[in-house]
């Protein structure tokens, strides 16, 4: 019955057309259960130059670019290590020399750094808790059905990939199909790398898996070695891109009502996210959906319970990062790992530059600038806007490929975090960018002609970028400055003594005795005072990762987790009379099925967004909610410093060097995931 009433005539899925272009590369694609061995591509050009602008073909957009240039360039380039190293010597010269103005500095790192864990805390409790359940719980299937032209909207999915292996990307397609969408509405793109070897052999057992899942499928083998491209996610998704702009255009899609999203190998939509995005078209228009990016929360805890310690805390800490980022109206956000625009919009920003590290940033950052220059004429106001879409993404944190049960592979797995914090931690290069873009507006514009709201979001955009690659490391040094050598040298040895003897865990008034009725004595307070003000924080964050994972393990029971809520249809059991249809024409699944291999899932298996629970843990007891809440406080207050410094501190000091020394060029190593 549900499938009879979410049926409707195959007459009327648009059926893809191939059009007759000179082909470099050969992608395969699947139209209507059809191979195609020949699918033409674009043909490569690189858009870089040794200026820091160039006209981008037809659409007139200008490519600004760090990968080569001038002297501004290069002394933007500085920027980032400049404002580290030099707030680092500054505070340190402070604490040495200049005792009052240490105390100023210090109040104002840390009051910053308190409101701002607060207030990202508070709304990623209130998003884990309320926000997410309340949009889970929605019935998206019946909204679509009830929409006007729902199925007008059509989807591309970019999957870029490089030496993943065939589990990971199948689970990752299966997602996508298990929107009721699939079908209709969506056209998958395997974004393969030509120098990885199995490339060929994984895209195509996917799409013979799965090519009768989908409106359309096909992949693209982006080729090494172009000149003036980074090896990485954004240039392998700037080629397939390309040809999905070819294809639409020869299919004569309406850009307005065509969306593209880009989706990391390892991740997996939330069956109704495409619903989601599609009722929003609608609702908004192009006029507003047209400057768009449509963000999910990314909830990196597919194997939260087999990863080191060190690794699960920065999911924990990401995710509700992202939650509260993206809970918050005020503060600025961006897109990150997989997001959403409409064609039209990656069209016109000419989609996305060769020779980034940081594609999602960069993207965001892209794009707001293409919002003050499109009209031509004069600057405009920015609009673009991250939309937030409450339906959690699930993706793996990285782990060595052999697992983290053996000290070999714990180590690996360590590594491994840190290679990928350190290429994280590379998106600092966006800083650079922003500025360079803000210059050359300024210097085609003129500064006066720039509306006052650009140069003020410009200045949110850096002071959030500030906020995590530059801001948290400062204070967490004006800290150890204050513990290590103020309170010795300008407070006396007594309040040393006393603060290294009882691990700061005496009062505050007892520390500071030996100063009463003295000018430093208020300070001495403030500063003692300081592990238990950051109190109010830390048991806010440790919530907030609590109601996280209880969010990330949970089934909602209000959610009927059966076959009817998307286009798959599971394999049939023994005697049952669908069976004996498979066994007639088995080449010709139902209309608006997909028929799944016994090995997905059983009849009465969940959709696989809702089986990814965060894995085995070694103990039963460790998914006990009020263990996960304990063992959330221990590992934040035992061992956050360790790990902030680890995979924060340190990668970034790296980071900054290597853009300052070498520039964009890098070396992208893509994160390992367990066999």
């Amino acid at each position: 019955a549900a499938l009879q009433a979410r049926s409707w005539p195959e007459a009327k899925i648009p059926k893809p057309r191939a059009p007759l272009i000179r082909q470099h590369s050969t992608p395969q694609s699947f139209e209507n259960g059809k191979v195609m061995d020949s699918m033409p591509s674009f043909d490569s050009k690189s858009s870089t130059s040794s200026d820091a602008i160039v006209e981008e073909g037809e659409t007139g957009v200008q490519h600004v670019t760090l990968y080569n240039g001038g002297p501004l360039v290069f002394v933007l380039r500085q920027a980032p290590l400049v404002l580290l190293s030099g707030s680092l010597i500054a505070v340190s010269v402070l604490a040495t020399r200049y005792p009052m103005s240490f105390l100023v500095v210090f109040y104002a790192l840390n009051v910053h750094t308190f409101l701002r864990n607060c207030w990202n805390a508070f709304f990623g409790c209130i998003g884990a808790c309320m926000t997410i359940p309340s949009w889970c719980n929605r019935n998206w299937s019946l909204e679509v059905e009830k929409a006007s032209g729902a199925y007008e909207v059509q989807h591309y999915v970019i999957i870029p990939s490089y030496k993943e292996g065939f589990a990971v990307l199948d689970a990752t397609v299966r997602a996508v199909a298990e929107s009721m969408l699939a079908r209709r509405c969506i056209r998958v793109v395997l974004a393969m790398e030509e120098r990885d070897p199995e490339a060929k052999s994984v895209a195509n057992k996917l799409l013979l898996k799965w090519h009768d899942s989908f409106l359309e499928m096909f992949s693209t083998y982006h080729p090494a070695g172009l000149p003036g491209e980074v090896a990485g996610k954004s240039s392998n998704t700037s080629w397939a891109f390309k040809e999905v702009s070819r294809r639409a255009r020869s299919l004569q899609l309406d850009p307005g009502r065509t969306v593209v999203s880009v989706n990391d190998a390892d991740c997996l939509w939330h069956p109704n996210y495409f619903e989601a995005v599609t009722l929003d078209i609608l609702r908004m228009g192009l006029t507003e959906s047209a400057w768009l990016i449509w963000q999910a929360p990314q909830l990196q805890l597919r194997n939260a319970f087999s990863v080191p310690l060190p690794t699960k805390m920065t999911g924990y800490a990401s995710a509700l990062f992202e939650i509260g980022g993206l809970r918050c109206s005020w503060d600025v956000h961006f897109c990150y790992s997989c997001y959403t625009m409409l064609l039209v919009l990656a069209d016109n920003v000419g989609g996305w530059d060769v020779d980034v590290i940081a594609e999602d940033q960069h993207m965001f950052c892209k794009c707001f600038f293409a919002s003050i220059h499109h009209s031509g004429l004069e600057a405009q106001k920015p609009k673009l806007r991250l939309q937030p879409v409450f339906l959690p993404i699930k993706s793996y944190l990285v782990e060595d490929a052999c697992g983290s049960t053996t000290w070999q592979g714990y180590y690996g797995s360590l590594k491994a975090r840190f290679v990928q914090a350190r290429r994280h931690c590379q998106g600092v290069n966006e800083f650079s960018y922003v500025l360079l873009q803000w210059a050359e507006a300024v210097r085609h514009w003129g500064v006066l002609q720039l509306p006052l709201s650009a140069h003020v979001q410009v200045f949110r955009i850096l002071w959030s970028m500030l906020c995590v690659h530059n801001l948290p490391y400062v204070t967490l040094f004006s800290i150890i400055l204050a513990n290590s050598f103020f309170l010795k040298q300008f407070l006396g040895d007594e309040v040393d003594d006393v603060t290294r003897n009882s691990w700061h865990l005496t009062p505050p008034n007892a520390a500071c005795a030996a100063l009463s009725g003295t000018v430093l004595w208020r300070h001495c307070l403030v500063i003692m005072s300081m592990p238990y003000i950051y109190v109010a924080a830390c048991m806010l964050q440790v919530l907030g990762q609590w109601a996280v994972v209880c969010n990330f393990m949970s089934r909602s029971p209000e959610l009927p987790l059966d076959a009817s809520q998307s286009s798959v249809l599971l394999w049939p059991k023994e005697g049952d009379a669908s069976e004996l249809n498979l066994l007639v024409n088995p080449q010709e699944p139902a209309v608006n099925t997909v028929v799944c291999d016994p090995s997905i899932g059983t009849a009465n298996s969940p959709l696989l967004w809702y089986e990814e629970l965060g894995g085995t843990p070694t103990w039963p007891l460790l998914q006990w909610r009020s263990v996960m809440l304990a063992q959330s406080l221990l590992e934040t207050v035992l061992l956050s410093w360790s790990v902030i410094i680890i995979f924060g501190f340190v990668p970034e000091l790296l980071a900054v060097w290597h853009l300052a020394a070498f520039g964009v060029q890098f070396k992208y190593v893509t994160a390992t995931k367990p066999d």
